[in-house]
């Protein structure tokens, strides 16, 4: 008798922590992608965006230098280093329709060229993300401070270990 209820108990028990279990490793996916001002939960587009091959201009050293085109029109920009930012400025039609710019951050100095999105991107009409990836050890102050923007463009930033 003693044995059918330590059973029945550890039965009951794994059926109670098996989803909970389970929830934990869903929202882990998650973990480590942070949001400024988090006021939304929906991240669907983001992620999409970010992680999946739409049109994209690959920036480095103030040139486009790679440009890679699946669809009729440009959804990204990645910037490869800060100092391409005078990009920008240029009058150029593809950024009407970018969606998300994503720019790494090799150095801690590359946060004192600021990402100015109020005066210098009068040109992107349909930017909804920014995504900062920093490969060094940096907060969220620093992070809202480097991106100056609008209130309706998201912010996400991750710190990522270089290998």
């Amino acid at each position: 008798m003693k044995n059918k209820s330590t059973v029945s108990f550890y039965t009951f028990l794994f059926t109670i922590l098996m989803p909970l279990i389970s929830f934990n490793t869903a929202i882990a996916q998650e973990h480590g992608i942070f949001e400024l001002g988090s006021n939304q939960n929906d991240r669907s587009d983001f992620y999409d965006l970010a992680f999946n091959l739409h049109s994209t201009y690959y920036i480095t050293n103030n040139a486009i230098k790679k440009n890679i085109q699946n669809e009729s029109s440009l959804l990204k920009l990645t910037f490869y280093d800060t100092n391409s930012f005078s990009l920008l400025n240029q009058n150029n039609p593809d950024y009407e329709t970018v969606e998300l710019i994503s720019v790494n951050l090799k150095t801690i100095n590359d946060l004192n060229n600021k990402l100015d999105l109020r005066t210098n991107a009068s040109s992107f009409k349909n930017l909804k993300y920014i995504f900062i990836k920093s490969y060094f050890k940096s907060t969220e102050q620093q992070i809202n401070d480097f991106v100056i923007h609008d209130s309706d463009i998201r912010i996400f930033y991750r710190v990522e270990n270089p290998s």
